[in-house]
């Protein structure tokens, strides 16, 4: 449950700070400890988050660990 709501709280700070901020293509973060995001478990780690255009007006986050692992 906790993890749930670390996610959760990321996810949402992330999706304020790309509304407030249109200019926002990339940002690097650091988790203290494992994150799911999207039904996947992000162990702890250095990470980079892109913001990608889709087809539909939702961006699409993408998230990169430092060793590469998407």
């Amino acid at each position: 449950m906790k993890r749930y709501l670390i996610s959760l709280a990321a996810g949402v700070a992330l999706c304020a700070g790309g509304l407030y901020a249109q200019d926002f293509t990339t940002i690097r973060v650091h988790f203290d400890q494992p994150v799911g995001v999207a039904n996947n478990e992000l162990p702890a780690g250095d990470y980079t988050i892109s913001m990608t255009k889709s087809s539909s007006e939702e961006p699409v986050l993408h998230f990169q660990s430092d060793t590469g692992a998407n």
